[in-house]
């Protein structure tokens, strides 16, 4: 019969920090052997253990005494798979001498946040004796995911990224590792502040620059205290379509019979072409002399070759010389082939003056046939029926009530009458609050207004000086502004601080309206007329004035009580004459325009940038959807670049084609591709406006 005691301390401090495990092994009678040990087991590991890094842990046995027959102790560790990785799981200590010290290393990978289990078992000689610990790991898990879609050399490409946190966590910084030589970071999200416990998402930007396949991360997570790394992520970079393209250079006129030296100029424009084979066909009145035909090679971004040709013009007239056709194909062995013709040569005994070829410009929405008089009607003040969402002012605290805004430098006696001696404006609830200011419900000379001041926390504290000239520029400015489809500034003054009386607008945005009233967007007729008022706003009554808006969305077009359309908050207007450039994005994120998000690409902010942010909120009107809406302002700027929206009557069938081709035009990517006015965008509705009159 066997007989066994074991032992283990119960009293130790602190598991997160150490485990110390004592074996006593007493009077084990075994006949007839006998078997004695003493000895103390001490597992030790970090304070804090990060996920997804492997770690050491270090497991210590002091031999005190040992009988000659206790020859093995093992230690086996356990974790569920999803939750932890030890690398051996399983370690022993062998021989066993006494007054001895062994020493043994493993490696534990956690796999998530938090407190993560560990389990330990003790065996040798039919002794088992299991422990459960508790390991800390850093409460922040960051995960890179793969990118949605195909990635294709030299294009742009969002990786999406999730960083889960378990407890509040302070991040000074977000950084990703990534190859230099591969890849060109583009954007880069900035987590920085407290945050948790949840998820945080986001995107990186990436530009491709060569193809294959690469590794990206680890995405680094930086607290005051430590850095998480998340695991790498393998992604596939296809390459680019190769594209060339031929400059001819020749004269502009020969005589019959002489030669003619035509030089071809061929470029690699974009991706690898392999294999670059040309070949000339010439034409009918020309007999080729010296053709250069042998291949090419491999041509890379940026290479040139220059090819030669000579040929005999057989006959008068004005012809082509010949055509050049370029064979080749792509790193994966797709073939393709361009055909370019030269231009046209004048052959004659006499030279005569060659009219340069008129450059054609692709046609505008504008400039196409409709049946709307030379001097199209203007629709403003137009009420629109649909339903409203009127607004709902909240109570004020006690020190608004008490408020009384005067020191007046501006009164307009037109809409509020001679102006009363000592005027002060009564605030009587809080209507909402943007990025820039706060709106109050307010009254002045008897009349309902709404009153803009600017955004500041309560309790009050002094405003910044800066923050009062913002809001008094903008409200200058809105006053040069006269159309019935603006808000009109009534009154603005300086005390106790910068202050702003408005029209008010009790029918609420276009944003409530959408989100109570029409998820799945207004009717056709209304949204064309909203569109037509609003477009004759900013012609004459913001372009008009050299002032680009910078900022139309649902939430700036707001309605009467009677339904009347007009534009509001101009805080980030500018003088077009002025420069939108210096590194700062301005305006709501899903309303930018693609020169507001890449300048260096799509050029400065000028006029047709409101045309992009009217389109867009008209089209949001009609769907119910902006198509440029992710998760995150840096998938929304990526998206405004390289994505283009569908047809709005593949949203919603019953959009009349010709709506269709208004809004894409006036979101095209270039500027140039727009409409050039908002004169040409309001006529190009009362068009598709007619249009729908004339159908029933």
């Amino acid at each position: 019969m066997i007989d066994k005691a074991l032992k283990m301390t119960e009293n130790i401090e602190d598991w997160y920090d150490r485990a110390e495990v004592f074996a006593d092994i007493a009077s084990v009678l075994l006949p007839p052997h006998d078997y004695d040990i003493l000895a103390s087991l001490v597992l030790e590991w970090p304070d804090v253990l990060l996920p997804n890094l492997a770690q050491e842990l270090s497991a210590t046995l002091s031999v005190s005494s040992v009988g000659s027959s206790f020859k093995e102790l093992l230690v086996v560790f356990s974790g569920r798979e999803d939750s932890i990785k030890v690398e051996p799981d399983c370690i022993s200590f062998l021989p066993l001498r006494s007054g001895s010290t062994i020493k043994r290393r493993v490696e534990i990978t956690p796999l998530r946040p938090g407190q993560v289990p560990l389990g330990i078992r003790i065996e040798g000689l039919g002794i088992s004796l299991k422990r459960d610990i508790r390991l800390v790991v850093a409460p922040i898990l960051p995960r890179l995911l793969a990118p949605h879609g195909e990635i294709v050399e030299g294009g742009r490409f969002l990786v999406p990224f999730e960083v889960e946190l378990t407890s509040r966590v302070e991040i000074t910084a977000l950084k990703i590792a990534y190859e230099r030589e591969a890849l060109k970071l583009l954007k880069m999200p900035d987590l920085r502040g407290a945050a948790g416990p949840g998820k945080l998402r986001g995107s990186v930007i990436f530009e491709a620059l060569r193809p294959g396949e690469l590794r990206l991360g680890p995405l680094v997570v930086r607290t005051p205290d430590y850095e998480v790394p998340s695991e790498l992520l393998t992604i596939h970079v296809r390459p680019a379509r190769p594209e060339l393209s031929v400059e001819f250079e020749a004269p502009g006129w020969v005589r019959p019979g002489e030669e003619l030296r035509l030089t071809a100029k061929v470029r690699c424009v974009r991706g690898k072409a392999l294999g670059v084979v040309p070949s000339f066909e010439p034409g009918d009145a020309w007999a080729p002399l010296l053709v250069q035909e042998e291949a090419i090679g491999d041509m890379g971004p940026g290479e040139e070759a220059t090819l030669e040709f000579v040929l005999i013009a057989l006959r008068e007239g004005r012809s082509s010389p010949g055509k050049l056709v370029l064979s080749y194909s792509d790193l994966e062995g797709k073939e393709y082939r361009l055909e370019q013709e030269a231009p046209e040569i004048s052959v004659s005994r006499i030279q005569r003056p060659v009219a340069p070829r008129e450059r054609r410009r692709p046609a505008r929405a504008e400039a196409r046939p409709v049946s709307i008089p030379l001097k199209p009607r203007r629709i403003v003040a137009l009420p629109l029926s649909i339903k409203l969402a009127p607004i709902s002012p909240k109570p004020l605290e006690k020190e608004e009530l008490a408020l009384r805004l005067g020191r007046v430098e501006f009164w307009d006696a037109e809409a509020l009458g001679p102006m009363p001696e000592g005027p002060s404006v009564e605030l009587k609830g809080l209507i909402g609050s943007g990025g820039l200011s706060i709106v109050y419900l307010g009254s002045i000379a008897g009349r309902g207004v709404a009153v803009k001041v600017p955004l500041f926390p309560r309790p009050w504290r002094t405003l910044e000086r800066s923050e009062q000239e913002a809001l008094l520029a903008e409200a200058e400015l809105m006053t040069k502004l006269k159309h019935p489809n603006i808000v009109a500034v009534l009154a603005y003054g300086t005390s106790p601080w910068a202050w702003v009386a408005l029209e008010l607008m009790e029918g609420g945005s276009l944003r409530a309206i959408l989100d109570q009233h029409y998820s799945e967007g207004l009717p056709i007729r209304e949204t064309v007329l909203m569109g037509i008022q609003l477009a004759d706003a900013l012609e004459h009554g913001v372009h008009h004035y050299g002032i680009v808006h910078r900022d139309i969305k649902p939430g700036n077009v707001l309605f009467t009580a009677d339904g009347i359309p007009k534009l509001a908050d101009l805080g980030l207007a500018k003088l077009m004459m002025r420069s939108s450039r210096g590194g700062e994005v301005k305006g709501t994120p899903a309303y930018l325009a693609p020169e507001q998000v890449d300048p260096g690409t799509y050029g400065e902010v000028d006029w047709r940038t409101d045309i992009w942010q009217l389109s867009l909120t008209l089209y949001e009107a009609l769907t119910g959807r902006n198509p440029f809406m992710a998760p995150s302002p840096v998938e929304i700027q990526a998206r405004v670049v390289s994505v283009q929206p569908k047809k709005p009557s593949d949203i919603r069938p019953d959009v009349p084609k010709s709506l269709d081709e208004v809004l894409l035009t006036g979101l095209a990517k270039e500027k140039e591709d727009r409409y050039e006015t908002a004169e040409g965008l309001r006529r190009a509705l009362l068009a598709v406006l007619e249009e729908e009159l004339s159908h029933g």
